[in-house]
């Protein structure tokens, strides 16, 4: 996943949001050659020159130019990591970047964009950055519209217009950075193993990971286990389970999710 938005828009605490709140996940955090790494202290185990290992058993490092080969590298790793996440610089292009998600091992989770309530008016306007700033907007997967509490009513309102005006159908979430994860619980009908794959294959965007004991046709169950774009399936004779699913909320909904599970999502 890519966190992007303009200098001062909120990325840097809503990755350590991400960080903090993981539900179990383990979670590598990218920094490119722009940006900075400030991981909140609490969080760090320890620390290596430009590493930071997290106690949760996540991991951050800033990266240099080469950004594909970092990711190859995180990819590489085992175990693997539920969700890598790229917190791109505030002048970056966060869609450049996304043909790097493609890389062996690695899966497109999507692009979440955020846009400072307070500032979006000013920047809009400038000269220098409002195509960086619009752009960023128009290719995001998802907007997260950060510092209402502290804009003006009529900030607040211009952030809106400005959004609404360049997102066309991409969703737009409030400022929350305290519940980035959300999981659902699904009871699955019976599957074959070819049903699952099928399931997965079309796995939207947004979910992390996804695991439990589903019921086989044939009689005991499939323990079913997903995690950034990799498809574990194994017989196995442990009593079916409900089917829970964790993905990132300013890309996907419970009900969507649902949906996705139980076969009535449209494509």
């Amino acid at each position: 996943m890519i966190v992007g938005g303009y200098l001062g828009a909120g990325k840097t605490t809503y990755v350590n949001a991400l960080l903090a709140n993981n539900d179990g996940l383990r979670i590598a955090v990218m920094v490119n050659d722009f940006g900075t790494l400030s991981i909140d202290a609490e969080l760090i185990a320890n620390t290596d020159g430009s590493t930071w290992s997290l106690a949760n058993g996540c991991a951050c490092c800033e990266v240099g130019d080469d950004l594909a080969t970092a990711l190859q590298q995180v990819a590489d790793t085992s175990p693997p990591f539920d969700l890598v996440v790229i917190e791109a610089s505030g002048v970056a292009l966060p869609d450049r970047m996304r043909a790097m998600c493609s890389l062996p091992g690695l899966h497109d989770d999507g692009t979440v964009v955020l846009v400072d309530a307070t500032d979006i008016g000013r920047l809009a306007l400038d000269k220098y950055v409002s195509s960086i700033v619009k752009r960023q907007i128009q290719r995001a997967d998802a907007i997260i519209v950060t510092k209402t509490d502290l804009a003006s009513p009529e900030q607040a309102n211009r952030a809106t217009d400005i959004v609404n005006s360049l997102r066309g159908d991409i969703p737009v979430v409030g400022d929350d950075h305290d519940d980035p994860h959300a999981a659902v619980d699904v009871e699955l009908s019976p599957q074959t193993l070819d049903e699952l794959k099928e399931l997965f294959t079309h796995c939207p965007s947004g979910v992390v990971r996804a695991k439990g004991f589903v019921a086989r046709k044939e009689g005991g169950s499939w323990l079913v286990h997903y995690a950034s774009g990799r498809l574990d399936v194994s017989p196995s004779d442990h009593a079916p389970t409900m089917l829970t699913a964790i993905y990132i909320a300013a890309l996907l909904s419970a009900t969507k999710t649902r949906q996705w599970l139980t076969g009535q999502l449209d494509e």
